[in-house]
């Protein structure tokens, strides 16, 4: 992979806890209502082992942008239900 974007809805989020949940989406952590997303883009992607990758680049949370490493693997090539040639990533 040359790249790597991620983009994660804060009203997605769930841990199993509501009381939690509710607490994370306000205003005191993540501000779901003015910061509705968490974003990674990867400035570069490097192999580190048989099929393990590491993207370098912007972590963006509550508006704030951070340096950030995320490591992943990704599986073989497969062929989906409709023809199309997908990989699946497993983030660490």
């Amino acid at each position: 992979p040359r790249a790597l974007r991620v983009r994660i809805k804060v009203k997605s989020l769930d841990s199993g806890n509501t009381l939690r949940d509710g607490h994370l989406k306000a205003h005191d952590f993540l501000y779901e209502k003015k910061f509705p997303e968490i974003r990674f883009d990867s400035s570069n992607v490097d192999a580190i082992g048989e099929g393990r990758y590491l993207a370098r680049g912007a972590l963006v949370v509550r508006g704030r942008t951070h340096a950030w490493e995320v490591p992943f693997t990704l599986s073989a090539e497969l062929t989906d239900t409709w023809g199309k040639r997908v990989r699946f990533a497993h983030f660490e």
